[in-house]
């Protein structure tokens, strides 16, 4: 017998205290903390409801630190490779799970995720911008599913200028804002460092640091991935850098589960197998050359190249899927959202419409403020578009009135061929593609889409009164499903 054994084994172990029997209760599953807790309140002489206050405290702080940990340090890497077609079904997977989401917006915001963490592959990244027409849409739902899933995460709901290119320079992170529209509007400054981001040559804003004679000139970097969300139409600058996703109200016969606690910490896993195929596939990234579709907008297609770049990697199905996604959300967009393009649209139309070479300038507007549906006949604080409001709009064109003789009378107008550079320029020779409806995923936990088509623009012959357009062509709805709308840009699914 050895008696310092059998001392060891006749010792009492020292009791469990309140504080380690908690944080011991936190460290375990949901499930098996619900088999437990009824005894473990027993044994601990509190009533139930008290210890799952109290477990949940000790959760939130664990959180908390772990978010902090994985913010300045970056998640460790899972040790195995992984496959992207894997990572992207789950992340699509958790969207449609919790979200009511447009066609193909599940496809473009799962590629937008895995791109977060290999965002120094690529020479441009874009947005991801959530915009609704009205509240309870889904857009802080949204925003905590990429909480969950993109690399080093920064939630907010306010955030100052200063404050975004400090926290790029710090940590990275993919800043996440929330509730923009109550700041970002009127803020000239935020939108200018918020769009520098785009595209990673000049993705730095210079200030000073220090005080006194001893202030410095400082660089600040803006390259990281951010999302936005807000109500209303965002300032066309940021639409222009980003992946639009529009959010609709939930319609009363569509569901979705709720988002619960720790919710995000499920994810753990998915974010380090990302870090790990970002690691692996870098390389490769950054001189893959994805096929790009043919859409308005070459803006468009440098904010698709990262997603389309990804889904050539991933293989199987995705490149398809991500090619007709990217033709649905830029079908939906309209065309060029700044004023300019839509004003030489409009004048284009008119042109066509009135079979002539010359427009007196008085004519030109009066058409213009007749066209239903366009801002021309309230076009500054109620009042409709004035002769001296069109010039100083086209003025940037290279675009001036001049004396023409459209009719008998001498008067200052103009010719069409004053347009044909800007035309050719800024306008499209054919209507961007408006997909309609994409094909459900087999994926059990996919939504099924709705049939149902979104974004198209307005045929202008119904615009122009009196008459019939001929260019009505130009903006023609198109109908159809997803494999339809990919066929056009020779994409077979």
């Amino acid at each position: 017998m050895n008696p310092i054994m059998d001392e060891i084994e006749r010792a009492e172990l020292p009791q469990e205290s309140d504080e380690q029997a908690t944080f011991r209760l936190a460290s375990l599953t949901e499930l098996d903390y619900d088999r437990q807790r009824e005894a473990e309140a027993k044994k601990m002489g509190v009533r139930v409801a008290t210890l799952d206050k109290q477990v949940m405290a000790a959760r939130n702080d664990s959180s908390l630190n772990s978010a902090a940990d994985e913010l300045i340090e970056g998640i460790e890497a899972w040790p195995q490779p992984v496959s992207a077609d894997e990572l992207l079904n789950e992340g699509r997977a958790a969207f449609n799970r919790y979200c009511v989401l447009p066609e193909g917006a599940d496809i473009a915001l799962a590629l937008w995720v895995l791109g977060t963490y290999c965002i120094d592959a690529f020479r441009i990244f874009p947005k991801a911008c959530l915009s609704s027409p009205e509240k309870r849409c889904g857009k802080t739902t949204t925003l905590e599913i990429l909480d969950a899933l993109v690399n080093r995460s920064i939630l907010a709901s306010n955030i100052s200028p200063s404050v975004i290119f400090r926290a790029v320079e710090a940590w990275h992170p993919s800043l996440l804002i929330d509730e923009a529209d109550t700041f970002i509007g009127a803020n000239e400054e935020m939108r200018g460092i918020i769009n520098s981001g785009h595209t990673r040559a000049s993705a730095f804003v210079l200030r000073t640091e220090g005080e006194g004679a001893d202030r410095q000139p400082k660089r600040f970097s803006t390259w990281t991935p951010m999302a936005i969300a807000m109500i209303k139409t965002p300032p066309d600058t940021i639409i222009d850098r980003s992946i639009m996703v529009t959010l609709r109200r939930k319609m009363p016969g569509e569901s979705v589960e709720k988002l619960l606690l720790g919710f995000k910490d499920n994810y753990q896993t998915f974010r380090r197998k990302c870090r790990r195929w970002s690691e692996d596939n870098f390389s490769e990234l950054t001189h893959c050359k994805p096929d790009i579709p043919n859409v308005s907008s070459d803006r468009a297609q440098d904010n698709w190249s990262p997603m389309l770049a990804i889904a050539e990697l991933a293989g199987g199905a995705w490149p398809d899927l991500a090619r007709a996604a990217m033709l649905k959300i830029e079908g939906g967009k309209g065309g060029d959202e700044s004023i300019g393009p839509e004003l030489l649209m409009d004048i284009r139309a008119i042109f066509e419409d009135k079979g002539k070479q010359k427009l007196y300038s008085d004519d030109l507007v009066n058409v213009l403020i007749d066209l239903e549906e366009r801002p021309w006949c309230e076009w500054r604080r109620g009042n409709p578009l004035t002769k001296n409001s069109l010039s100083k709009l086209l003025k940037p064109f290279g675009i001036r009135s001049k004396q023409v003789r459209a009719d008998t009378q001498n008067k200052r107008g103009y010719e069409l061929a004053q347009f044909e550079d800007a035309f050719a320029r800024y306008l499209p020779e054919t209507p961007v593609q408006s997909a309609t409806t994409l094909q459900p995923s087999s994926h059990a936990d996919f939504s099924q889409f709705q049939n149902a088509t979104e974004g198209s623009n307005v045929a202008l012959d119904k615009q122009l009164k009196p008459g019939t357009s001929k260019a009505c062509s130009v903006a023609a709805l198109q109908t159809g499903g997803l494999k339809e709308d990919a066929a056009d840009q020779g994409i077979l699914l």
